[in-house]
């Protein structure tokens, strides 16, 4: 809930500065009686809100171009002081700004509970750990020609950007406070942006996603008077995220015109908030489910919590000040959070806490609060916490006995002279829990696994206290990595489990998920298709999956024409949308996962393993959608087609034995392996299918060889147009159980792990120029989503496109990539790091969109997913928008290009438009989610390797620095293993003056399992030039 401090009209005490004001009203606010509250705390308003504005205020659109700096002339700066007299007295001064400025704000502060995320993963640094080339090869002066002056346009994402713009008005919170402001975004100088407040006030801060903002707020001319009087250079650390005063008094005219914009907004959002307060008050009400998490966008959540009480556009989305209205509410509500893991997009997607899970975090509160207070009285503890903490005092000793409590964020393996069991992943039951007991687990699990409470809330300190009264765990700060070890020393949590994986709520993850389903098999169908599809008889169809590839979603087939050196290219997909409901349970459930989830120990399917093996794996007399192209050797097509289909003969192989074919050589290892636990050499059954170079006929070698050819010639056309292909080295995890497939945990009673997972991390080896082998099938997949794209675009089909974002506030990245990243380039395609960096950042990340467009990083004019149906809702989605089409064309006997209706195809282009921000926030907080358990399974290998000796760890270690994270930490390159890793420089003067790109040899210090962080020391600085070199490669 919201407490609004609102300014006076009318200062009461004229002989005082208003910036005076301003600082003595950020402190504890005053009210006045009668008024109405507005927030959990009695807090009222300085001033009567002003009535909900008859017709809503137009917003101005940002200006084609971000604002110039303007110059100071020394007559502006004087003319700032000279509106006063300078003879005349301070009280005569006083009065007059007070007669011209009496109507400007004092403050206007928002108290709120937004949450930040607990988490202190890095997430910062992707961009600067890029070691990756631009694989161009120069080999004419054609290849190195310009891009083409006809290019097509960037796509104007507008309010679902990614980036701020001058003018965007924001939400500021300030870290460790309840405190936030509006603001007007105004530039961003390197890493930091700044921007001017309510309070008349100006704030430096890293440019991250807002917790809400309103697009093109204000022109961005308008700003051009604030610039001169704000640092032109980044700002030391700690006047970050501070609301600073200038130095200099602006001009009255300077500044006065924003902010009461910006508290007309306020006042409105007031307005708002007032007469729909008993909707607000039961927000959570509405939009929750008894017992599952859920995702919603904000103006989703507005709909369901004031209907038609507020206009909607013709797009459904209400008005800016409602849905700000909306957002204060529920951003203070514990049962909402905010999902930072997405992109900015206006609006926002949020965590709904189920209804149980709030109110199991009120009564366990109020059972802890009491207990409490009967230990301050010295009263007999005889409640319901009392007896849960004796109970878990016997299970952590009966834990001790075999595994050792460590402040690692993990118990330790299993301690020497305990014999582990045969199946031990699923565990064995030990003691039961009641239902009391169980709710006390869940309520930990939220803090430490779910982190579903507020640093604000009470909830923190009440999980703590919990802790505290085992009396296992005096000395260790009882924070959230302490409270998730203590559920693994209960046996509410097995010792290898990964907490990244709570974050997006996998189905059966934990105590609070088991009522999600790990399978949904109500939906499918016959096959729509079946009538229309073409028989691709005995036409080779290459499938090249890595050896344990779940799913086979694609395969290739090349076909010869009647002209020399042109064939026709195939790209099949699998088809599961034609044989599923769009408003089926299966549907529903693939919508809600969006993607697959690929864990070191676990797989989370969107749709039914066993069915997509039984049913749409491509395999002989599977259905597909394929994806055409007439072709010529140099890559160029010629013509496109999308054809439902089925297939009859596959032929199945590695990623290595078709580059091998392509290459004509053989590969050479390519990676180190580290291991501990016992690793068991069993081939997983889909590796049993894949052929080796001698079981294939010389027919298909000669067909893949072709296959090779063209894939790369597409590497070189879309090199030509702007594609980058950022190589980032990084290990990979296997995770091994004995075989042993994961499933639902025990949650009855406390569970027994007795052994431990063998953990196998492989690094990779850098390749030399001449082992560097463009991914000719990844070039050939991204022809057939430019197919898929461009045959639905002539269609007027709606469906998921992935674009570059047109960013006016920075150079177009293909002149950019014309200018620098060209002249820059080897003859092995090798850019500098500097200029790979800096163009990256000009493109910016590829967005969803329902409007074509390019995606320069592709090198394509325009792009889509559809090759991995089985395993991305996007791609299915697509699909079954396809099939639609498939199908009227066959019915009307004729194409449908030029079509501009949407009425014929299972989603039009504003329900799809209603889902982007939900999908994209989800597919990258997935990524996130994997990349997590990742460095999970790294962190723990090194636990065991480095404290309890299971494995012989390099050493020297050697780090190369590259960044600072958030808190100011060095952070870099653990190169033995490709991670990231954080320096430790306290105390250690000798090294305060490393710089970035510096080689040090170094040696573990800490590492955090619960988060999967590493922390080294230094040992001393390498210094030779040839082993830097070879380092920085």
């Amino acid at each position: 809930m919201i407490r609004a401090l609102h300014p006076r009209k009318q200062i009461r005490e004229p002989f005082i500065c208003w910036q005076c004001c301003a600082k003595y009203h950020q402190g504890v606010p005053r009210g006045r009686p009668g008024r109405r509250l507005l927030g959990p705390q009695s807090q009222s308003s300085y001033h009567d809100i002003q009535r909900w504005q008859a017709s809503r205020s137009v917003l101005s659109k940002p200006p084609s171009r971000s604002a110039t700096q303007a110059s100071i002339r020394s007559n502006e700066r004087g003319g700032a002081l000279s509106q006063f007299d300078a003879n005349s007295d301070v009280r005569n001064r006083l009065r007059k700004w007070q007669f011209d400025n009496g109507d400007l704000p004092v403050s206007t502060l928002i108290d709120q509970g937004e949450r930040s995320s607990q988490s202190t993963i890095n997430t910062s640094t992707n961009s600067t750990q890029i070691r990756g080339i631009l694989e161009y090869n120069a080999e004419s002066q054609d290849e190195q020609q310009c891009i083409s002056s006809d290019e097509p346009d960037l796509v104007d994402m507008g309010g679902a950007r990614t980036f701020l713009l001058p003018g965007d008005l924001v939400v500021l919170p300030f870290l460790g406070s309840k405190i936030s402001e509006l603001a007007i975004y105004i530039r961003q100088i390197d890493t930091q942006g700044q921007f001017y407040t309510m309070s008349g006030s100006w704030v430096a801060r890293r440019v991250t996603q807002p917790p809400f903002y309103v697009p093109g707020f204000v022109e961005a001319q308008s700003l051009d008077d604030i610039i001169p009087f704000l640092p032109d250079s980044l700002v030391p650390k700690n006047r970050e995220d501070r609301l600073n005063q200038f130095q200099q008094s602006l001009p009255r005219s300077i500044g006065k015109d924003l902010v009461k914009k910006m508290i007309r907004f306020w006042e409105e959002a007031d307005d708002v908030y007032l007469s729909a307060a008993s909707k607000l008050e039961n927000a959570h009400r509405y939009v929750a489910d008894p017992f599952r998490m859920e995702t919603a966008s904000l103006n989703s959540i507005t709909e369901k919590v004031l209907g038609s009480l507020y206009p909607q556009d013709a797009n459904g989305q209400y008005p800016e000040q409602v849905l700000f209205a909306v957002h204060r509410h529920i951003a203070a509500s514990y049962g909402f959070q905010t999902f930072l893991n997405g992109t900015l997009r206006a609006g926002g997607v949020y965590k709904i806490l189920s209804l149980n899970e709030l109110n199991e975090m009120d009564k366990v509160h109020e059972i802890v609060r009491k207990y409490t207070e009967r230990k301050a009285k010295d009263a007999p503890q005889k409640g319901p916490l009392h007896y849960f903490a004796e109970k878990c005092q016997r299970l952590i000793d009966q834990s001790r006995e075999h595994r050792q409590f460590t402040t690692y964020g993990s118990v330790s393996p299993l301690t020497k002279g305990t014999e582990a069991v045969e199946n031990f992943r699923h565990g064995s039951p030990n003691v039961e829990s009641d239902a009391t007991e169980s709710m006390f687990i869940r309520f930990i699990e939220s803090w430490s696994g779910f982190r579903s409470f507020p640093p604000s809330s009470p909830f923190p300190g009440t999980a703590s206290t919990i802790l505290r009264a085992t009396d296992r765990y005096q000395g260790v700060e009882l924070d959230n990595k302490t409270g998730w070890t203590f559920l693994q020393e209960i046996g509410a949590l097995p010792p290898w489990e990964t907490r990244g994986d709570y974050d997006i709520g996998l189905p059966g993850k934990g105590h609070r998920l088991q009522c999600e389903p790990t399978c949904v098999t109500e939906g499918f169908t016959k096959d729509k298709l079946a009538g229309i599809r073409k028989d691709w008889d005995q036409l080779p169809v290459f499938c090249i999956d890595a050896p344990d590839a779940r799913e086979i979603d694609d395969g290739i087939s090349i076909e010869p024409t009647d002209s020399p050196n042109e064939y026709w290219l195939h790209v099949h997909a699998a088809d599961p949308a034609s044989h599923i409901a769009t408003d089926s349970p299966v549907a529903k459930a693939a919508a809600r996962l969006v993607t697959n989830y690929y864990g070191p120990d676990r797989v989370v399917s969107m749709l039914d393993s066993s069915v997509v093996a039984e049913k749409f794996s491509l395999a002989p007399d599977r259905p597909c959608t394929t994806y055409s192209a007439r072709i010529n050797l140099d890559g160029e097509v010629l013509e496109h087609s999308v054809t439902a289909g089925i297939i009859r003969n596959v032929v199945s192989l590695t990623p290595d034995t078709f580059r091998e074919i392509g290459i004509s050589r053989k590969l050479m290892p390519k990676e180190t392996i580290y291991s501990v636990g016992s690793v068991l050499n069993h081939a997983p059954d889909q590796a049993k299918t894949r052929l080796a170079i001698n079981e294939l006929s010389e027919e298909h070698k000669k067909q893949l060889q072709i296959i090779h050819s063209i894939g790369s010639q597409r590497a070189k056309l879309a090199r030509k147009n702007g594609a980058c292909t950022v190589t980032q080295m990084q290990f990979d995890v296997s995770v091994d159980f004995g075989g042993a497939q994961w499933e639902k945990p025990t949650i009855s009673h406390s569970v027994r792990y007795l052994g431990d997972p063998a953990i196998t991390i492989s690094v990779p080896k850098q390749l030399e120029d001449i082992d560097r082998v463009d991914d000719a099938v990844a070039h050939v997949m991204l022809l057939a989503g430019n197919i898929a794209a461009k045959w639905c675009s002539e269609r007027g089909i709606p469906i998921i496109y992935r674009v570059t974002q047109r960013d006016e506030s920075k150079e177009d990245p293909r002149h950019y990539f014309e200018r620098a990243v060209l002249p820059n380039m080897d003859a092995a395609g090798n850019v500098p790091t500097e200029v790979t960096h800096q163009y990256l950042q000009y493109v910016g990340s590829a967005q969803p969109s329902t409007t074509p467009g390019p995606h320069i990083l592709a090198g394509a004019d325009m792009l889509t997913k559809c090759t991995s149906p089985l395993r991305r809702y996007p791609d299915m989605l697509n699909a079954w928008q396809i099939g639609a089409a498939l199908l009227e064309e066959n019915r009307l006997g004729r194409s449908l290009v030029g079509n501009t209706s949407d009425s014929i195809f299972p989603f039009s282009k504003a329900a799809i438009d209603a889902e982007l921000v939900r999908i994209d926030t989800i597919e990258r907080s997935s990524r996130k989610a994997m990349d997590s358990s990742r460095r999970h399974f790294l962190a723990q290998f090194l636990f065991r390797a480095w404290k309890f000796g299971e494995a012989e760890l390099p050493s020297p270690l050697r780090f190369v620095l590259k960044n600072k994270d958030r808190c100011d930490q060095p952070i870099g390159r653990l190169v033995e293993f490709e991670a990231t890793a954080t320096l430790n420089l306290s105390k250690r003067e000798s090294f305060e003056n490393v710089e970035l790109n510096d080689v040090l040899e170094v040696e573990i210090e800490d590492i955090d399992v619960y988060l999967g962080q590493i922390i080294v020391k230094p040992i001393q600085k390498v210094t030779d030039p040839e082993v830097v070199q070879e380092i920085l490669r």
